[in-house]
């Protein structure tokens, strides 16, 4: 599952990096999901989107939708938004 994090609507004026993790809701890391943790990175200029991976994991067992969460932090060199937290559920279809 990939997650597309754009930098702003317009290029940066210098070096921009916010880091990331992944956080338990109802969905459980290691069962659910692959935890995931990082830093993304704009250099001057780029205004490049940046993605974030996070691998499910097929536990086969028949749950309703689980949720769990991308949370933004420690960014440098802009300001980050209100909408620090993305809140993702996995549907099991079958």
């Amino acid at each position: 599952m990939t997650f597309d994090i754009n930098s702003v609507p317009f290029v940066v004026q210098g070096k921009v990096t916010v880091k990331y993790a992944t956080a338990n809701g109802t969905a459980r890391a290691g069962y659910d999901y692959k935890s995931k943790k990082g830093t993304l990175s704009w250099s001057a200029g780029d205004s490049s989107i940046k993605n974030i991976v996070v691998s499910l994991i097929n536990d086969r067992r028949k749950e309703s939708g689980e949720t769990f969460r991308i949370n933004l932090s420690g960014i440098t060199g802009a300001t980050l938004g209100t909408n620090k937290t993305a809140t993702i559920t996995i549907l099991k279809i079958g």
